[in-house]
């Protein structure tokens, strides 16, 4: 079995090696010297030397770097032509751009692989959007959202599907959204008011394609399998609640925590009778009986450059969420929680490599973006810090001085400490949280 350790040296391993290696490849194109390249920081654990480069292999595995002649604000320059300071200014923004860049390049190639190598799609995707199942006090019941309205619009753009509408990024970011639907009694436009919190409590803001509470697969050892519950089963009430919809009955089960559950299901002819207890989830955090929905699927496999675009597509679309998440964090109307570090990566890293390689392949595109993005921030000691001082220096025509250097540098390093203990709290408050 993989371990969760394991998982994670081998996935931030490689996402830290494309991304030095782009600093690395660019600065020797342009002639700088490269004394150092190291995959982790701390004490050398194995390597080599090739020509003027030390390869190694450190200590701790959260990080890497590439030290080059005349990159130390502290070095002294000769002004030989192998030295980083030495260089023009646009020299030294492609070597920084370098690494950011090679891991957004990376994210695009991971997603089209997923792509190339053939989607499970629901059926249902293509299918107009005609919601199945409103949520009690979610957002779109509060506008007014019915079962049966059949969506037109979202903030004005057209969808006419369910891959569309899923693709709405206004659905996930934005409080206020405008949707047209349609109803036998004409067009109607509805505001749908939400927060972060809010679209974190309902996913879609509510709304629910028309999936039935049929049972797909069972989760072995998990409470429905132990009551005699069956795939091909469709529950069809819960307590004295009947049940329409797959999201409902999924709302029920997270709500009832461990109290005793009444379920009723139809097999064949019959009605048969269950009484079960959901049991917590810890991955999930949330109580569960171990069901999952009956979905008709297509494997659709696309080629190379068609999987290359739809993997443009989806990493535009993320970058617009994490994007529009930091933002909403930074001006304090988003809570930070979500951030995970090193412990949340190893767990979702070793989930993944336990569920399959294409799921790992989706986590480092995910996880590979994220560090390219992340990187351009103009926070001093990531590159976009350092790209944000070169930008100064190209405007004034000469670099900062060494003291002023020093001191962003020391604020730069300030804030990123602040971050690292305010992740590393994040993940250890969440194991302490959990039973």
């Amino acid at each position: 079995m993989v371990t969760p350790v394991f998982a994670f040296i081998i996935v931030l391993g490689f996402l830290v090696f494309v991304h030095e290696l782009g600093h690395f490849v660019v600065a020797k194109w342009i002639g700088v010297r490269v004394d150092v390249f190291s995959i982790g920081f701390g004490p050398k654990i194995v390597g080599f030397k090739r020509g003027d480069t030390d390869y190694r292999i450190a200590a701790i595995p959260l990080g890497g770097y590439v030290k080059m002649a005349g990159h130390d604000p502290g070095e002294e320059l000769t002004g030989a032509k192998h030295e980083f300071g030495s260089r023009k200014v646009w020299q030294r923004m492609a070597i920084i751009a370098a690494g950011p860049i090679m891991n957004i390049i990376w994210a695009i190639i991971f997603i089209a692989v997923l792509f190339y190598a053939g989607v499970e799609k629901p059926l249902y995707y293509s299918d107009f959007v005609t919601i199945g199942w409103v949520e009690d006090g979610s957002p779109a019941a509060d506008a007014g959202f019915r079962a049966g309205d059949k969506v037109l619009k979202v903030e004005g753009d057209e969808v006419n599907s369910w891959e569309k509408f899923y693709n709405s990024a206004a659905l996930f970011t934005q409080d206020t959204v405008y949707i047209q639907v349609k109803r036998p009694a004409g067009l109607l436009d509805f505001t749908i008011h939400s927060n972060d919190s809010l679209r974190q409590a309902f996913p879609l803001l509510g709304i629910s394609p028309p999936l039935p509470a049929r049972v797909g697969r069972l989760v072995p050892g998990y409470p429905a399998e132990k009551a005699g519950i069956r795939t091909g089963d469709l529950i069809v009430k819960i307590g004295s609640d009947s049940i329409q919809s797959f999201y409902q009955m999924s709302r029920l089960v997270t709500s009832s925590g461990d109290s005793t559950l009444h379920i009723s299901v139809a097999r064949s002819d019959s009605i048969l009778n269950f009484v079960l207890s959901a049991t917590l989830d810890k991955n999930e955090n949330r109580f569960m009986i171990g069901i999952a929905p009956f979905q008709e699927t297509e494997k659709i496999r696309f080629g190379v450059i068609e999987s290359l675009k739809r993997s443009v597509e989806i990493n535009a679309m993320l970058s617009t969420l994490l994007g529009d998440f930091l933002a909403r964090v930074l001006k304090g109307e988003a809570s930070g929680e979500e951030l995970g570090g090193p412990i949340k990566i190893a767990e979702l890293a070793g989930e993944a490599a336990r569920t399959g390689i294409l799921d790992v392949i989706r986590l480092m595109g995910f996880l590979s973006l994220q560090l390219g993005l992340l990187n351009l921030l103009p926070i001093p000691v990531l590159d976009g810090g350092h790209l944000f001082l070169l930008t100064i220096e190209a405007v004034m025509r000469k670099p900062l001085s060494q003291g002023s250097r020093e001191i962003v540098q020391m604020v730069g390093l300030v804030i990123l400490i602040t971050i690292m203990v305010f992740v590393f709290y994040n993940d250890i408050a969440g194991l302490l949280s959990r039973p």
